[in-house]
């Protein structure tokens, strides 16, 4: 449990970050979601170090996508000089397919097809998928691949494949 002075700080980075977040307006809310996680986490983590008396300011955990507005970057660095910008995120590892493997995609792919899918499909005895990774920023939950074959799984609709947890 948080004490109440946390709270209160807590409070005010939130305030503080919606404020920066604002500064810029983007078109995509996922971006000014990100922006604020972001410029809340420098601005508590600051707070907090400078109020506990220790001026070293760590590194907040980076928010996919990792972009935070140079003019925001700005603002929180003249109220707090010793803030930095997080390091990019880490992009997502795919390594290609082999050449001679049995999953084929239907349609367009939209990049190479990561080794977890590969190891799915031929546990599923799946030999052709759909690519539906273009339309993942519109619905998150909507399966990366589906079968284009035919498989069905025991509900009797196509089969469906999202990456694995943790991944």
């Amino acid at each position: 449990m948080i004490s109440k002075d946390e709270s209160i700080i807590t409070q005010v980075a939130a305030k503080i970050a919606a404020e920066l977040a604002t500064s810029v307006k983007p078109d995509n809310i996922e971006l000014a979601t990100a922006d604020w996680a972001i410029a809340f986490d420098i601005v508590r983590d600051t707070i907090f170090a400078s109020v506990n008396g220790n001026h070293a300011v760590t590194q907040p955990a980076p928010v996919a996508p990792n972009h935070i507005p140079d003019v925001a970057m700005q603002q929180i660095q003249e109220v707090f000089p010793t803030a930095q910008a997080p390091a990019p995120a880490p992009q997502p590892q795919y390594q290609q397919a082999p050449t001679n493997m049995s999953v084929q995609v239907k349609g367009t792919q939209h990049g190479d097809l990561p080794d977890w899918l590969v190891s799915q499909c031929v546990a599923a005895g799946v030999t052709q998928v759909w690519d539906n990774r273009d339309g993942l920023a519109v619905n998150p939950k909507r399966p990366w691949f589906k079968a284009a074959d035919g498989t069905k799984n025991a509900r009797g609709d196509d089969m469906a494949f999202w990456p694995p947890r943790g991944k």
